[in-house]
């Protein structure tokens, strides 16, 4: 079970304003290859990050399929 409140989520979101979207990722993304950067984010990694719902080892790899998926 998820114990997070909103607020851990927002403050973990907002640590990392001021990293840039990572592009890279998503042509990686298109052409089925793992090219993410370790200092930029697309949404659903930084959604993935920031909700803490997502073992760490998986942010990085997290697509908006992923949060389609575990959304109610």
């Amino acid at each position: 079970p998820v114990s997070n409140s909103k607020e851990e989520c927002i403050n973990r979101a907002l640590s990392q304003l001021g990293k840039s979207y990572d592009w890279t990722a998503i042509f990686a993304f298109v052409l089925k290859r793992r090219w993410n950067e370790e200092d930029s984010w697309v949404c659903s990694e930084l959604y993935a990050y920031a909700s803490d719902m997502v073992r760490k080892d998986r942010v990085s790899s997290f697509t908006p399929e992923d949060c389609w998926k575990i959304s109610k």
